[in-house]
């Protein structure tokens, strides 16, 4: 979750910083991307062990990559896709672990226990209390006021 939370935060920072508020509608185009790679590999291009064309190159192929349906942009969902690619652990794996809709064969629970664990320790003291600071602090900002 950690991982996937710093991933997230990269993408708000490729986007022009949106550091509140929902990203779904925002998107990374090619021209973004292609200037993005420029910051990052400036000193490369600057001692000539990397061309512009090649920089072209590396963007076009990593846009096309990360834009696996071609909308013409990198949304969130593609860049956390991406990110989770090598994780043990993808978006949709971490969502179907704790949805409690999610169903499980009876073999599954014999194999597995982490679902009891997750259980028992959702149920402890020090979680509950994260429980409770989470919905103060929810009723806390949604009080209005500019954010």
């Amino acid at each position: 979750v950690v991982r996937t939370l710093m991933a997230e935060t990269c993408f708000r920072g490729l986007i022009g910083g949106h550091f509140k508020d929902s990203i779904c509608g925002y998107g990374v185009t090619p021209k973004e991307l292609l200037a993005h790679l420029h910051d990052l590999f400036r000193e490369h291009v600057r001692t000539g062990q990397l061309s512009h064309e090649e920089l072209q190159t590396m963007a076009a192929l990593t846009f096309k990559q990360l834009d696996a349906d071609g909308k013409g942009t990198i949304s969130v969902h593609d860049f956390l896709r991406s990110a989770s690619t090598s994780e043990f652990w993808s978006i949709s794996m971490m969502a179907k672990f704790f949805s409690r809709r999610s169903r499980r064969t009876m073999l599954q629970d014999f194999l597995d226990n982490s679902h009891n664990r997750q259980r028992r320790s959702i149920t402890s003291t020090a979680s509950q209390e994260a429980i409770v600071n989470m919905e103060e602090s929810e009723e806390g900002s949604s009080g209005g006021g500019d954010s």
